[in-house]
């Protein structure tokens, strides 16, 4: 696992940016909704938390995508785990997951709660997967509504005959 004491400017370590306090704030958020005991790495002064019994590493930053990719995969690299980045500007909050040992980052996702559990979805429908995160872990799944989903038709929707009393 990465040594967060090597983490120091001019060091040769990758360094990340100032992290604003409302970024930090929707980290912290989202670490809490996954669950498991968080962690702070006092290297990166707040702009990372490590979720590590689901070998998640959460990082932030107000940077408009693709800014920051290349950087924050390789802190994700150097601690072994998938990453977790979340977008925080004036307007909205957005995610990029990038899953350890894989190359593509997986962009643009908002959060979602279904049934007590959270979900990362795409905010377009051209992207195909959703993942679900929780203390174990970040899970890559298909879509959650098949293509071959279609709106009813109003004969469909029509109610059968029956005898009104």
């Amino acid at each position: 696992m990465f040594s967060s004491m090597n983490a120091q400017p001019g060091s040769g370590a990758p360094t990340i940016p100032f992290v604003r306090d409302a970024v930090q704030r929707a980290m912290i958020k989202v670490a809490w909704e996954i669950g498991g005991p968080v962690s702070f790495d006092p290297a990166f002064g707040g702009g990372a938390l490590l979720l590590q019994e689901a070998n998640l590493l959460i990082l932030g930053t107000s940077a408009f995508r693709p800014l920051g990719e290349q950087l924050f995969g390789q802190i994700g690299d150097l601690y072994g785990m998938d990453t977790l980045l979340v977008r925080f500007d004036a307007y909205h909050c957005s995610f990029d997951i990038l899953f350890h040992g894989e190359g593509e980052w997986l962009s643009d996702y908002r959060q979602s709660l279904l049934g007590g559990q959270v979900w990362f979805v795409p905010a377009h429908e051209d992207q195909a997967f959703t993942v679900r995160a929780d203390s174990q872990g970040l899970f890559l799944n298909p879509p959650m509504l098949p293509n071959s989903f279609q709106r009813p038709s109003a004969a469909e929707i029509e109610p059968t005959r029956r005898d009104v009393a």
